[in-house]
């Protein structure tokens, strides 16, 4: 089982850059700095196995969500983070943070999805040169205020930190903070967390920049680095002092010179701060995605052995098995009521064992059908599948057993204790089920498993079974 451990600035120093420096993906949520400010605000806990690193942070009351694994055994990661799903009370997979390079690969992992994202999560990702120059037309207005706070301000020196008291620093916000109107829980966080970054910037490696004008401190920003991007945690300027803005982003791009970005984050929603942000021209938004797995079906990473009885077993089906998967398959009069005819997709492929075989395999690999062996002894007498998922968190059934095992109560048996599975480990909120109108065998099973009637159509009768309302 997955086991998430709370984390603190040791941890921030010592285990993650290395992971989201190979991510490259210009999102701050995968920098230090954002993993200290906000990591009380999320409750945020960290997982690392076999040199591969996910997060879990929790939003509302008790939902929570994960990051995209990142590390040296991603799939390994993926499969302990759905048995650790599967295993919880709540049964709903949620990732967090996605970045549209990740999102394409969950979208295939996970076919049964749907995900969002808002425009205030996302990040302002520019081109550092454009802050070195403000050249061009686009940049006119900020060339000018730069020159109009030169003009007006002199005596304004820019300075990088080096080991001045910092309390100097923590004067500058409280004033600044004087002009702000706080009442979100986010915008109370960011103040905290604020002054707490300020006393730990340079044990995490990060520049501090300020602007000091008459011996008091009247801008700073606190950057972090990563890989060809800069990283602008705190961005904070007294107002008053006209143009302040456009000069310090000029003078700390300057700073970096041979870097390629400059990622200013979100806006959080203020308007004021959007316009502020879009009016220097971002290259790109980072957009950030949640991203919800809506079928628990998609969380299996193989087919479970159920077992039914002392005999009677439900398993995946095996290599051993294909020769009688075959036999099966191919039995006419066996599957007249199956509702699938394999000669319509075999085309110039060969009918042999491996055929049906690889069938099995590749469905499951997609998420389409999942199926279920019935075995008696260790010998396969038939066949439990689902498929037809949906984004509703259902799926339909259907059954096969060869004619020496009907009439025993075996599939009644092995679909009962199914269901009990797909609703307690798995669950799954209802099963969809049809039935051709003169298979009255199926018909009888399937009211005799408390499946419900809904209509008919010219060939079928149709049944529900709901499991978690």
């Amino acid at each position: 089982m997955l086991i998430f451990k709370d984390y603190g600035l040791k941890e921030i120093k010592e285990i993650f850059k290395p992971y989201f420096i190979n991510e490259d993906v210009f999102s701050c949520d995968y920098t230090l700095g954002e993993k200290f400010m906000w990591n009380k605000f999320f409750k945020s806990s960290y997982a690392l196995v076999n040199n591969t690193l996910t997060f879990k942070e929790m939003y509302g009351e008790n939902n929570y969500a994960f990051y995209y694994p990142m590390g040296e055994d991603i799939e390994y990661m993926f499969s302990l983070i759905k048995e650790y799903e599967l295993a919880s009370n709540r049964k709903r997979l949620e990732f967090c943070s996605v970045d549209e390079k990740h999102l394409l690969d969950l979208k295939n992992r996970f076919p049964h999805n749907d995900y969002y994202y808002d425009n205030d999560w996302s990040d302002y990702l520019y081109l550092n040169k454009n802050f070195q120059t403000f050249s061009g037309n686009l940049y006119a207005n900020k060339r000018h205020h730069v020159k109009q706070f030169i003009k007006e301000y002199k005596e304004a020196i820019f300075k990088k930190y080096t080991n001045e008291d910092k309390s100097i620093f923590l004067d500058f916000l409280n004033e600044f903070n004087k002009s702000k109107v706080v009442t979100t829980k986010e915008a109370i966080n960011e103040i905290n967390e604020t002054k707490e970054l300020i006393l730990h910037f340079d044990e995490l490696g990060f520049d501090c920049f300020y602007i000091e004008y008459n011996n008091k401190v009247i801008a700073l920003s606190i950057c972090e680095v990563i890989n060809d991007c800069i990283y602008d945690h705190i961005e904070k300027a007294l107002r008053e002092y006209n143009s302040i803005y456009p000069y310090f982003v000029n003078k700390i791009a300057s700073y970096y010179q041979n870097i390629t970005y400059f990622n200013r984050e979100d806006d959080s929603g203020d308007p004021g701060l959007r316009f502020s942000k879009l009016d220097y021209h971002p290259c790109r938004m980072i957009n950030k995605y949640m991203f919800y797995v809506r079928n628990n079906l998609d969380l299996l990473n193989d087919i479970p052995t159920i077992k039914i009885d002392n005999n009677i077993s439900l398993t995946k089906l095996l290599v051993k098995d294909k020769l009688d998967y075959y036999n099966l398959y191919i039995d006419e009069e066996l599957n007249k009521y199956w509702g699938y005819d394999y000669k319509l997709d075999l085309k110039d492929n060969k009918l042999d064992p491996d055929y049906f075989y690889n069938m099995v395999i590749n469905d499951f690999n997609n998420k389409e059908w999942f199926s279920f062996i019935i075995k008696y002894n260790d010998i396969l007498i038939g066949e439990i599948t689902l498929g037809e998922l949906n984004n509703l968190n259902e799926c339909s059934i259907g059954y096969r057993l060869i004619k020496k095992y009907q009439h025993l109560g075996i599939c009644y048996k092995s679909i009962n204790v199914l269901i009990d599975y797909l609703k307690n480990n798995i669950g799954l909120k209802a099963i969809n089920a049809k039935a051709y109108k003169e298979n009255t065998p199926s018909i009888n099973l399937l009211n005799k498993l408390n499946f419900k009637y809904i209509n008919s159509d010219d060939t079928f009768n149709y049944y529900r079974l709901e499991l978690n309302n």
